[in-house]
């Protein structure tokens, strides 16, 4: 109850407000993924695209607006969510953001995943708010890209654990997507949100491409949802006081 009344004391309208704006982009976001499942656009892709864009709208929301801003907006979208459970295989939000390889554990790849990613990114901002930013850059960027290149190019298989009893497999072609992905995507955020030089940017961006490129590895199928956000962000905040960098 105390938690309760300190998050609710200084809500504003305008907080209400953010919070709901945030819920439709992602609601809008859902009917164009859907739109392009419906279209015959492999699921892997069609759910891709909703992952990289409401990445960017959720990393602009924790950055941007307030704690309480992110939590209205999974209050709103929580019931849309149950609904889509229920509704289940077939349903036009569902077939969104399944996909093909799931068919024999949707549900769990279309529930936990989403919410893996918010928790992790919720988690990342309240900890290390002025370093969470790398950690949704490369959840956006580096994991979906080690997934596209993994499904297109992906010939040598590794067997990862997964969260639940089904075989699970990446490639070394994928991680090796995530590894230049995650450089790329951590030098240009690193160059958008701080002052750091050249030099220390090149570093810090492969110190963290490593990481990633490790952590998405050996994450259990499913999981990385969760710990690409908080590793990066951590990562990124040791070796800013390794070498004495603020962000």
């Amino acid at each position: 109850m105390i938690i309760m009344h300190v998050f609710f004391q200084n809500i504003d309208k305008y907080t209400i407000l953010n919070g709901v704006i945030i819920s439709l982009i992602g609601f809008l976001l859902l009917i164009i993924s859907g739109l392009l499942r419906k279209n015959n656009i492999p699921s892997n892709y069609s759910r891709k695209f909703f992952h990289i864009t409401f990445s960017f709208v959720w990393l602009f929301c924790i950055l941007y607006f307030s704690f309480q801003t992110a939590i209205i907006a999974i209050l709103l979208g929580f019931p849309f969510v149950i609904y889509i459970l229920h509704a289940g295989k077939g349903n036009f939000f569902f077939e969104a953001i399944s996909r093909e390889n799931d068919y024999q554990n949707e549900t769990f790849f279309v529930v936990f995943p989403p919410i893996f990613a918010v928790l992790g990114t919720l988690i990342s901002k309240f900890i290390l708010p002025n370093y969470c930013f790398i950690g949704v850059f490369n959840l956006a960027i580096a994991d979906t890209m080690g997934e596209i290149i993994g499904l297109k190019f992906g010939y040598h298989k590794y067997n990862v654990q997964s969260l639940i009893n089904i075989k699970a497999k990446k490639s070394v072609e994928g991680s090796l997507g995530v590894f230049i992905a995650s450089l790329i995507v951590s030098f240009v955020s690193l160059t958008f949100f701080t002052n750091f030089d050249s030099i220390s940017k090149i570093i810090l961006s492969l110190f963290i491409s490593l990481f990633v490129t490790l952590i998405e590895a050996i994450s259990p199928d499913g999981s990385d949802n969760f710990t690409i956000p908080i590793f990066s962000t951590c990562i990124l905040y040791i070796l800013s006081k390794i070498f004495n960098l603020v962000c």
